[in-house]
């Protein structure tokens, strides 16, 4: 005669291969969201930089008086020093010249990155006597751009 077992303890396979399943599909989620995590913090990181350098910029123009505004929108003294880190710069390249839109553009690296700033100054806009001053500083991240942009007024 056959014995019945009245007392069976542990697990079926079965059991134990679904709670496996589990495990694995929580283990993977969270291993995508740390890496989720790493890209959002570093693109914040970015945009971050590119903020504090057009503030920079900004910040810098509204020291000067409208003539230089319209002269030197920027100048290698504005890339000094953004947020405790020194920036190499090439010249400032004037794309137009002329009343009533100054333009100039000026490559700046920083942190592995190359941050293209472009500062557009608009006389007489948007009326007699004003300056709009549009700071532009864009980035490309994994083949991707982005940007940021503030725009200021100026009085004469």
């Amino acid at each position: 005669m056959k014995a019945k077992y009245k007392n069976d303890a542990g697990f079926t396979i079965i059991e134990v291969l679904v709670a496996s399943a589990i495990l694995a599909v929580g283990l993977l989620a969270t291993l995508n969201m740390v890496g989720m995590s790493y890209t959002s913090r570093r693109a914040g990181k970015d945009v971050t930089l590119a903020n504090n350098l057009a503030k920079r910029i900004i910040e810098d123009m509204k020291t000067r008086s409208y003539t230089e505004v319209l002269n030197h929108g920027m100048d290698a003294a504005t890339f000094a020093n953004v947020s405790g880190t020194v920036y190499t710069y090439s010249a400032p390249t004037n794309l137009t010249m002329g009343p009533p839109v100054y333009t100039k553009r000026q490559t700046v690296s920083a942190q592995n990155k190359i941050y293209t700033i472009t500062v557009t100054v608009t006389e007489n806009s948007p009326q007699y006597r004003l300056v709009t001053a549009n700071v532009v500083v864009s980035w490309t991240t994994g083949g991707h751009p982005h940007s940021v942009s503030y725009t200021t007024f100026f009085n004469k």
